[in-house]
């Protein structure tokens, strides 16, 4: 590799960039990503480099004019053009009002005051409005009344000062309503629930995540609202076994009205940090017979239920289990049971800090841990076989990686699961080493590996765009195997020790990247942590002069 310049280090400061775009339905959302990864990775003062590629398609003339609009708001907002542009607004047809209110969003929050936002944005499909929002208030809700009843989206989230009365009077006036999310909005219970219950009867999704939706509340809605196909209550107080009964209306019958079955429709349930035993899963996996996505992490769940004989398996494609009290004698014969089954259709799966404690507190996910080297050696051979297998997650098993060398069970779950998928998340596993991911790298022709028998895609460069190693044992020593990841977007090496030299490497070969979290990353100066990406085009340019 080539010296650095002395000078590099100035590089100009990174532009503040933000998403802002809501979930596809039914798809993840803001609590979707592994619950154990925020509280391992994201200390209190993050220092991530972000850097925009330029766009390969023509953006569509309409994105093209929201986004002079939202980076001229200032402008257009002056005196003597204000008037004009409160006439431009008024004149927007409704499609187009929520893409530019989103972009606003992200990038204005500060400046949509509630006046400006009823005046101007309160209309269109869907209709989405946060807590994050500073001008949103109970008066903005109250005033979405005006809506066009065929609303069919609307998104309430962490709107922890408006009323349950507020949104359940809100609710009776959008009885084609499909998608339902509320996630964050504490205050919401009773009322809000069996408003939706009574008016929104063609609800296919509903999100009353950390909500204070009560569970009898709950069970009139699934009642009610038979072609539910998303129903998320992470975080619900008093979802037990007992009360998830009444919710599936398996033991005491349906109440509903309508022939089809409550549930019946089911294709995501999410149940995280609940109260909920295996009992419960036994009886959702029986009953919804449609189910493709499920999230009990943060549960007392300690087995996966057995399919009943004669009963086809699951077709899951999302399985996430991250912090429940699975036991170490059920990890060792999943491979040989029943249970294997339901692995084989999977696309996600997070199996972080398997044995701990349902608490959320990370200081409780310590001796409980169950997954060991020789159990995950028994997993690879199970998870080998999933060939669509894209999301996996590991964060936080602690007691993997005793084992060293080319055949531990680290790199071979690396090698022969880990390096097929698309995002990798192997964050919080102390004992992982730089040699843990030589399994990253292609196999180059004449190289033997059983692996590759029935693999093609051994010798083709890993389709990763995801790879997050915070807090591990890898650095320097890793660049090539990395490096060879050449569709990487994100790389997240928190509190690793890596350097220089190698991460300029890394930037070279992953042209792709726009993600780097360098946090407390040791072989970094501190200055340099937020603006990497400056500082690499810095070094770029100075090369370029000095070879002309």
């Amino acid at each position: 590799m080539s010296k650095r310049p002395a000078g590099t280090s100035r590089a100009g400061p990174s532009a503040k960039r933000t998403k802002s775009a809501h979930s596809a339905f039914g798809g993840p959302s803001a609590d979707d990503q592994d619950p154990l990864t925020s509280q391992l990775t994201a200390p209190s003062s993050t220092a991530l480099s972000i850097r925009s590629l330029p766009t390969t398609g023509v953006p569509t003339l309409i994105t093209l004019c929201a986004r002079v609009f939202v980076a001229n708001l200032e402008f257009l907002f002056r005196p003597e053009r204000r008037e004009a542009t409160k006439e431009g607004l008024k004149r927007l047809p409704d499609t187009v009002i929520p893409r530019l209110f989103s972009l606003l969003s992200a990038s204005h929050p500060s400046l949509l005051s509630h006046p400006f936002i009823s005046t101007f944005f309160l209309r269109g499909d869907p209709m989405v409005l946060t807590g994050s929002l500073p001008g949103v208030s109970s008066l903005t809700v109250q005033a979405l009344s005006k809506l066009d009843p065929s609303l069919r989206e609307l998104r309430l989230t962490a709107l922890d000062k408006v009323s349950d009365a507020v949104v359940s009077r809100l609710l009776s006036g959008f009885p084609m309503l499909e998608v339902l999310i509320l996630r964050g909005s504490t205050k919401l219970g009773k009322r809000t629930v069996e408003a939706a219950a009574k008016a929104c009867k063609k609800l296919r999704a509903i999100n009353l995540s950390y909500t204070s939706a009560p569970p009898a509340s709950i069970a009139l809605l699934t009642a009610e609202c038979v072609e539910l196909e998303v129903l998320k209550l992470a975080g619900v107080r008093n979802i037990t076994d007992a009360t998830f009964a009444m919710i599936l209306h398996q033991d005491t019958g349906s109440t509903s009205s309508a022939e089809r079955l409550p549930l019946a429709c089911l294709r995501s349930l999410k149940l995280r940090h609940t109260l909920i035993s295996e009992i419960s899963l036994s009886r959702a996996m029986s009953h919804c017979r449609a189910l493709s996505r499920l999230d009990v992490c943060f549960t007392p769940i300690r087995k996966l239920p057995v399919t009943s004989i004669g009963s086809p398996p699951l077709a899951l494609e999302k399985l996430s289990l991250t912090s429940t009290p699975l036991t170490s004698s059920f990890l060792r014969t999943i491979g040989a049971s029943q249970i294997s089954a339901i692995f084989v259709s999977l696309h996600t799966l997070q199996i972080g800090a398997l044995g701990a404690s349902p608490s959320s507190s990370i200081s409780t996910v310590t001796d409980s841990l169950t997954l060991t080297d020789p159990i995950l050696e028994s997993l690879n051979d199970l998870l080998v076989d999933c060939r669509v297998l894209e999301r996996i997650s590991l964060v936080g098993n602690t007691k993997l990686g005793v084992q060293t060398g080319v055949n531990s069970a680290l790199a071979n779950f690396v090698r022969k699961v880990g390096r097929r998928c698309k995002i990798l998340n192997l964050a919080g596993i102390p004992r992982l080493k730089s040699s843990d991911l030589v399994g990253l790298l292609p196999l180059r022709e004449g190289d033997e590996d059983s692996a590759a028998e029935e693999d093609s895609t051994a010798y083709a460069p890993s389709p990763l765009h995801t790879l997050v190693l915070n807090n591990t044992d890898v650095g320097d020593a890793a660049v090539t195997y990395i490096a060879s990841c050449t569709e990487l977007s994100t790389l997240e090496i928190a509190g690793t020790k890596f350097g220089y030299d190698s991460l300029f490497h890394i930037l070279d070969s992953c042209t792709r990247l726009t993600t780097l979290d360098l946090t407390s990353c040791r072989g970094v100066r501190v200055g340099d942590r937020r603006r990497f990406f400056e500082k690499w085009r810095t070094l770029q340019v100075w090369q370029n002069r000095e070879n002309s």
